[in-house]
């Protein structure tokens, strides 16, 4: 069937499962169902519908893809250029009544699960793909992670592996984890962009109602700023690197839209240190990549704007011994962060910084905005550097 060339897909029909509350698609008029919409409401969201996308098996509620599809394709075509915000607050997973940690399955287990997710996820985001091009710009879904102290992160790479799948994560789709469970963890991914955490009151009882709360905040930034479905959804991302273990607030996803978010790509900058004792070091700072978030700005200083960003560089560090010292090469992949490097008025800068071996890996900013560009130079700021640097580019996305 799948060889067919009118045919997108082909997978198995797989039951999902309820993780504490969801919206629009979800056992309604029960519990889990009024828990969702209760926490929509609460985080500034309003429910247009709700459609019931559950079966019942062994007396157990599950959630049935063949309909979590049809509520997906008819809602998307309902409301067209939107917008259109659904949230679905199962996952695949196994079929079992009582909750159970991920890590704690035989490998055959956690093979069946594994599979189970994958194919749940396919089903939910190949649905979205099937949608009109112009219906998908407008129109975001949250998707609740799940409570299984799963890591999602290489089965987030294999569904992106999938043609049409990474573009629906990056544009349409928000999956939402949490750290307030008390028991079992929230299934997680830390480094992924399309995974957030959440920890809003209700959360307490699993992602379920975190995804919710998101979509809440997704539908209060649209009202209130007038952005679209899609803006909205990558301000929640933007926000979700501005604190430790990728939680995301309404504020924060509030102040991507009024500050900005910037990107430069890779450099290189070598330096020789020299310190103490005739020593001389060579350091050489391989840059992957250097991501800036402007938050709006707190006040103004001298008839000009001032605030603070989040600076994230990444870079493979090496430091090797040129004379006066010995012992082998120091080198290893930093994530250097500043979480209040200043601007004021159209310049900026500061320093981010990270642990590396007994000391710490450091790299500088200056830079100038101008129009949609940040320009400027990296530089290492050690004392008794020789001030080389390197010249970037940061481009607001």
């Amino acid at each position: 069937m799948q060889t067919g060339s009118s045919v997108e897909l082909v997978s198995p029909h797989v039951l999902c499962y309820p993780k504490a509350g969801a919206l629009v698609l979800d056992h309604c008029n029960m519990d889990h169902g009024i828990e969702v919409k209760a926490t929509l409401t609460t985080c500034h969201g309003t429910v247009a519908a709700c459609k019931d996308i559950t079966t019942i098996k062994n007396g157990i509620v599950y959630g049935s893809d063949a309909s979590i599809i049809h509520g997906i394709i008819d809602e998307g075509n309902k409301n067209k250029t939107g917008p259109t915000f659904i949230n679905l607050s199962f996952n695949g997973g196994l079929q079992r009544a009582t909750d159970y940690d991920f890590a704690l399955l035989s490998q055959a287990e956690q093979d069946t699960f594994v599979s189970a997710y994958y194919w749940h996820m396919t089903n939910v985001l190949m649905s979205v793909a099937a949608l009109k091009d112009e219906y998908r710009q407008n129109l975001v879904i949250t998707i609740a992670a799940g409570n299984e102290n799963f890591p999602m992160a290489d089965m987030m790479d294999m569904l992106r592996q999938r043609p049409r799948i990474a573009n629906i994560l990056r544009d349409n789709v928000l999956v939402v984890s949490t750290e307030r469970i008390p028991g079992i963890h929230a299934n997680y991914a830390y480094d992924d962009a399309d995974v957030v955490v959440l920890n809003n009151q209700s959360a307490t009882s699993g992602s379920s109602l975190a995804a919710p709360c998101a979509l809440g905040y997704m539908q209060e930034i649209v009202n209130r700023t007038g952005v679209t479905a899609r803006q909205a959804l990558k301000a929640m991302k933007d926000a979700s690197w501005l604190l430790p273990d990728r939680e995301v607030t309404l504020d924060n996803a509030l102040a991507m839209l009024a500050g900005g978010h910037y990107v430069a790509g890779a450099c290189v900058i070598k330096d020789t240190i020299s310190g103490g004792a005739n020593i001389l070091q060579q350091v050489t700072y391989n840059v992957s990549s250097v991501d800036l978030l402007m938050r709006a700005p707190s006040g103004q200083m001298g008839g000009e704007d001032y605030g603070f960003c989040y600076l994230t560089v990444k870079a493979h560090v090496r430091v090797i011994c040129i004379s006066g010292c010995t012992g082998p090469a120091s080198e290893g992949d930093v994530v250097m962060t500043q979480d209040s490097l200043e601007y004021h008025g159209n310049s900026l800068g500061g320093i981010a910084s990270a642990p590396f071996y007994s000391s710490y890996a450091m790299v500088g900013l200056n830079g100038t905005r101008s129009g949609s560009t940040i320009s400027g130079y990296l530089y290492l700021p050690f004392v008794n550097a020789n001030n080389n640097r390197a010249y970037i580019t940061l481009n607001k996305q």
